[in-house]
Parts: structure tokens; sequence; C-alpha cells
């Protein structure tokens, strides 16, 4: 999908930065967000963002938040946005 509308995938955070400082970049925003942790994402899901040249926001359930946020961490996502 990036290649076909040229769309520049970038975090929440990023994307709110932009559009508080008036910011436009030279292709339209893409903001990617889960409300879950749930195991698909990291097998499914996240490979696919990641072959897109995407990133993600995902909010983790509070009730598991440290222990999905080691995972996120063991995964090697470091450049994935988290959230609770």
């Amino acid at each position: 999908m990036a290649p076909r509308f040229r769309l520049r995938g970038v975090s929440l955070e990023t994307a709110l930065a932009m559009l508080a400082t008036g910011e436009s970049g030279a292709r339209p925003l893409a903001v990617i967000t889960f409300d879950d942790g749930f195991r698909d994402f990291y097998t499914t899901a996240w490979p696919i963002i990641q072959r897109h040249g995407f990133t993600a926001t995902m909010y983790l359930p509070t009730r598991f938040y440290y222990l999905a946020a080691e995972i996120v961490s063991r995964q090697g996502m470091s450049d994935l946005e988290r959230g609770a």
C-alpha cells in the first residue's frame, strides 16, 4: 500500500507533533494503531508493517503492560511506540 499511495508511516507521537507545529511532509502521513498486545500482532501484523516501511503504535493491556513491554523489547521492536 505504501508505494501505491506514497504514504509515510509515522508513529502517533510524531503525527501529533507535526500537526501541533503545522509541519507537513512531501507525502501524506499514515498512523497505524492497535488496541491490544496479542501474539498475532507480533507474528502477523508487525512483519507486514515493517515490510512496507511503516511503524505502529500499540496500546498494551494495562494488566499485562510490563510483561508485554518486556516482550516487545526482547523481540527487537524498539521502534514500536507503546501506550496503555
